[in-house]
């Protein structure tokens, strides 16, 4: 199955506060040239990939598929936050539908945003035929 980076990765700065509970983070943008000071640590944004197949090998027999890498400390911070929430008593977080989670730090540019949309139109090509 092809698969093609959308994004180019940030650096951010994860600062514990508050004795490092559960969502007692900061998250900021460093300078140049940053150093880290006590509870402090460098991380990458998400990198959105966009992959694809035509034939047997694949979900069905065509697919186009986003993949989303995430920082393994991202992960595990939102499954600290989650099971917090879910150690609070019955009402003080309602969920209308299964609970999930929302990783939403994937910053698309202009550039990476065109990029998208060209390798998607490829991808939509090589797999569902052109558009006549």
């Amino acid at each position: 199955m092809p698969k093609e980076q959308i994004n180019t990765p940030a650096t951010r700065v994860i600062t514990l506060i508050d004795d490092g509970k559960p969502g007692s983070y900061a998250m900021g943008w460093p300078e140049m040239g940053h150093e880290l000071h006590p509870g402090e640590t460098f991380e990458h944004t998400p990198i959105l990939w966009l992959g694809w197949s035509r034939g047997p090998e694949g979900l069905d027999d065509e697919d186009l598929v986003f993949y989303v890498d995430i920082a393994e400390d991202e992960i595990l911070r939102t499954a600290e936050m989650i099971k917090y929430n879910r150690s609070l008593p019955i009402g003080v977080i309602k969920h209308d539908v299964e609970p999930m989670w929302t990783f939403s730090s994937v910053v698309l540019k202009r550039k990476e945003m065109l990029n998208l949309i060209r390798t998607a139109r490829r991808a939509m090509h090589a797999v569902f035929g052109a558009d006549e």
